[in-house]
């Protein structure tokens, strides 16, 4: 079993993630010896966007088995239309001010989704990957973008602004404002 071929918008592909998942997560319970009814394993199919999961519970014990998604399809998967990410920094010193989510009007919490991320690493010939939290995939993906973009936005008199993640359109666009000291000097002989 490829457990990374992807099963979105695969309907076998999916069936046969989830049939082998029940079927290593049963052989989990066996080697355990976890009496019945002191456990519980299901299957959450999902949308066709995404591969759901399989869930074994119990008093001790909490595995699911699941793909990591894109970061566009665990949002839409969540109903989120966008997300909106604020900056701000100053005196060498800058930080992601906050993470706001919604469901079109509505403000939402992120779901706990995990997803993974690839970025290069400076010197490393290959990209690295990493499994994270919708929150913080967003606010690595903020931090990446600003350092691409505008590096050192939080020296001297800093930055600030907003990134927007249209889920919808799967776009992501940052409104950026720098902030400088300008000195004006006149010389008046009379």
């Amino acid at each position: 079993m490829d457990w990374y071929a992807d099963c979105s918008y695969h309907a076998e592909r999916k069936r046969r993630f989830h049939a082998t998942a029940r079927a290593r997560l049963r052989q989990l319970v066996a080697e355990l010896r976890l009496p019945a009814g002191r456990f519980d394993l299901r299957s959450n199919q999902g949308g066709i966007a995404v591969s759901g999961e399989i869930t074994l519970h119990g008093e001790q014990i909490y595995v699911q088995v699941c793909q990591p998604a894109t970061l566009f399809d665990a949002l839409a998967a969540a109903g989120i239309t966008s997300v909106a990410v604020n900056f701000d920094g100053y005196g060498d010193s800058g930080q992601i001010e906050s993470i706001d989510a919604l469901a079109g009007a509505e403000a939402v919490s992120l779901p706990d989704t995990l997803v993974e991320i690839a970025g290069l690493a400076w010197g490393e010939p290959e990209a690295r990957t990493q499994l994270l939290s919708l929150r913080a995939a967003i606010e690595e993906l903020a931090y990446d973008f600003l350092g691409q973009t505008h590096g050192g936005w939080p020296d001297g008199d800093g930055a600030y602004g907003d990134f927007t993640f249209d889920v919808e359109q799967r776009s992501i666009s940052l409104d950026y404002n720098e902030r400088y000291s300008a000195t004006e000097n006149y010389v008046h002989e009379f």
